[in-house]
């Protein structure tokens, strides 16, 4: 098998009954507090937020090739951990069923890495078993991550297609019970979240290949075989709310009418599992899950990615609004693009100008689904999966392909000969990475409990309109005047995203605005908002249109306060907020902070773990290599750039040489190990120097109008 190469990096008129709806549904807050000389009602405290990390994700199945990712040989399952874990990601979505090897194939070749007999009566008999396979609790168990997706199919499969008996019923709720309860007992008391889910709802009804006549008993087996699972969860999970760890279930759809070429979807619009198992199977037959999915490959077309919120929108009418966890109850199961569509046909591998399409698809696929309000958003993947036309993959026998042979939905590309001979990480990676680590912050605007301070009388409305699209506050004016809200931030402000809703506006000019500040004293010039995506929600009042805003412009250098203004124009109810969105830089220690109170520097002990008595670097002589090496652990935080410098000149004046650096998709967690170039025997003295900075951020540019 060939030796992978080394990793390196790539770089109307207004109607008088609609007002008087408005006014009895509205509630005017006098906020609590007390006021400046200015006026302001003090309010404090600060949104709910996450790492962005938390929200963002990356699948791991079926890949084609493998990158190791340390000394020893390590399965596939793994290793790609280590990936997702050195991107700052705290989301993972595995594969998880009776067939791992084809999922993960051993491309380390080696014995203690097969994967045992699966199925009914032998070694791992049901998903309970595979959960404490050391491989899959491996990952489970690494604290980097927070959530874990799971497309979970029960070993003992039953064919819901002609309908779900009661034998078959019980067998697939047991199984789900018996994981749920499983993890829970596992895992209690580390936070962790296992979201359990089909994969492609409409893929696996698979409607047109069947005739239309069996549709309907098809569909209810579905729905009765989604029951069972949701069932199976609730069972295991019964009694064990304060355990410290959830277990969910989703239902995942892939035909969305809101995003999709209705050419493209080959049946019936009413009867994708969208609308006939999601939507009906709630009204009809009491189908209700936790969360529901979307697998998105409608809006990855260059300047067409605004149908990630067409899709949303179009999802959100469709869900049930009974779900315990809405309105954070939608989430992109997948979305992503195929690098291959961008390159040379000539060569089919990638270059500048593919790398470039690919990365700006992905980023504007996910900066519409957080302006949104996803969940989660989950990028497919982080190997390619897919085979151009003529090649062939065998997981019991893997080698590892190469760019050509590939389709491109990947985040680490294999080598490309000639033009590439080594791995390379995509732009979309290094543009994932820089996301990881930032916070995201959301007001839902239910109170003001989450603002630094207001001015003047605001109104809340809490009645949901059929142009409000899912918002179940909204603020506005309480009188003519203009009203204004502040936020404060710990670190720099970012980005920032406003869904808004106005009445008889083309745009928001002089309606919404905001201003910036770095010490909430000194404020920029009020500025107008550009608009990610307008639409009328209802188009029985077209009068009303929901934007969703964001910066016109990079919000400038060192911002920590945001003040988002409601102009004096139109009716004080015309212009309404419905929910706002801020990015926080990464809650890392400056490079500048002065030194703790052992005389560390707060980043070095970051970056190095944190915690103990002193930076863990240890001095290791290995008098059989008659070398040096120095020992320490490395933060799975792509922001951070380590180098090892090393002399015997402590008098000269010269800078140390590098001796070894690792940044980006570099920092992968965990020990490292880094050797001398110098024998030991050709020097009386050597010292070594462990230097950590923080990579410049890249500033993303906003989406266009």
């Amino acid at each position: 098998m060939r030796e992978p190469p080394t990793l390196r990096r790539l770089g109307s008129a207004r109607s008088k009954r609609l007002g008087v709806l408005l006014l009895a549904f509205h509630l005017v807050l006098a906020a609590d507090g007390t006021a400046d000389e200015n006026g302001r009602v003090l309010v404090g405290g600060s949104p709910p937020s996450r790492q962005f990390g938390a929200l963002l994700g990356v699948t791991h199945a079926g890949p084609k090739y493998s990158l190791p990712t340390r000394a020893e040989p390590i399965d596939s399952l793994n290793e790609g951990a280590d990936r997702i874990a050195a991107l700052g990601l705290r989301t993972i979505k595995l594969w998880f069923n009776s067939s791992p090897a084809t999922s993960y194939p051993n491309f380390a070749q080696l014995p203690q890495f097969v994967w045992p007999p699966m199925g009914p009566g032998r070694e791992i008999p049901d998903l309970r078993a595979l959960a404490a396979h050391p491989l899959y609790a491996k990952v489970f168990s690494r604290a980097e991550f927070d959530q874990i997706l799971l497309v979970a199919t029960e070993f003992t499969r039953v064919n819901w297609r002609d309908g779900l008996n009661s034998a078959e019923r019980t067998a697939v709720e047991k199984e789900f019970a018996d994981l749920t309860s499983y993890l829970i007992d596992k895992y209690e008391g580390t936070g962790k979240t296992f979201i359990l889910q089909n994969w492609e709802g409409d893929n696996l009804l698979r409607l047109a290949e069947f005739d239309s006549k069996e549709w309907g008993g098809m569909v209810d087996g579905l729905i009765a075989y989604f029951k069972a699972r949701q069932a199976g969860v609730e069972r295991g999970r019964a009694g064990r709310e304060e355990a410290g760890v959830q277990v969910l279930h989703a239902i995942e759809i892939n035909w969305n009418l809101g995003a999709a070429d209705p050419s493209n979807v080959p049946v019936p619009e009413e009867w994708t599992v969208l609308n006939k198992i999601v939507r009906d199977g709630y009204h009809e037959q009491d189908l209700l899950v936790d969360l529901y999915s979307w697998s998105n490959w409608s809006a990855n077309i260059p300047g067409e990615e605004y149908r990630v919120i067409r899709g949303l929108d179009y999802m959100r009418r469709r869900v049930p609004a009974a779900a315990k966890l809405a309105p954070e109850h939608i989430f992109l199961g997948e979305f992503g693009a195929r690098e291959v569509s961008y390159m040379n046909p000539q060569t089919w591998v990638h270059d500048e100008r593919s790398d470039a399409i690919h990365r700006d698809v992905v980023i504007r696929q996910l900066e519409y689904a957080w302006r949104w309000g996803v969940r989660h958003a989950v990028y497919w993947g982080l190997y390619a999966n897919g085979l151009r036309a003529g090649f062939n993959f065998n997981p019991n026998d893997p080698v590892s392909l190469e760019q050509q042979q590939l389709t491109g939905t990947w985040l680490v590309r294999p080598p490309g000969p000639p033009e590439h001979p080594e791995f390379s990480f995509t732009g979309a990676h290094d543009a994932l990475a820089r996301l990881a680590m930032q916070r995201l912050y959301t007001d839902y605007l239910e109170d003001f409990s989450s603002v630094e301070s207001h001015n003047n009388t605001w109104a809340i409305a809490f009645s949901v309109p059929s142009w409000a699209e899912g918002a179940t506050s909204r603020a506005y004016r309480g009188d003519a005047g203009q009203a204004s809200l502040v936020y404060r931030f710990e670190r720099d402000l970012r980005d920032l995203a406003i869904k808004a809703f106005g009445y008889q506006a083309a745009t928001l000019d002089g309606r919404v605005t905001v201003a910036y500040s770095s010490d909430g004293r000194s404020w920029t010039p009020s500025t107008n908002l550009a608009i990610a995506d307008v639409v009328s929600p209802d188009p029985a009042l077209p009068v009303w249109q929901r934007f969703h805003l964001q910066p016109a412009g990079s919000i400038p250098a060192g911002i920590r306060y945001v003040r988002i203004e409601l102009g004096p124009v139109g009716d004080n109810w015309s212009t309404q907020l419905g929910e706002v969105r801020f990015l926080e830089a990464p809650a890392r220690p400056d490079a500048a902070a002065p030194f703790d109170e052992t005389g560390r520097p707060p980043l070095l002990v970051y970056a190095l773990g944190g915690g103990g008595s002193a930076p863990g670097l240890r001095m290791i002589p290995d008098f059989s290599k008659d070398r040096l090496r120095l020992a320490f652990e490395r933060r799975a935080d792509p922001g951070l750039v380590y180098s090892v410098e090393a002399t015997d000149d402590l008098a000269s004046t010269a800078p140390w040489p590098v001796i070894w650096t690792s940044r980006g998709g570099e920092n992968i967690p965990g020990p490292v190990v880094v050797e001398d170039e110098v024998p030991i025997s050709s020097t009386d003295a050597r010292l070594f120097r462990l230097r950590v900075g923080i990579q410049p951020a890249a500033a993303n540019p906003p989406l266009g109008p």
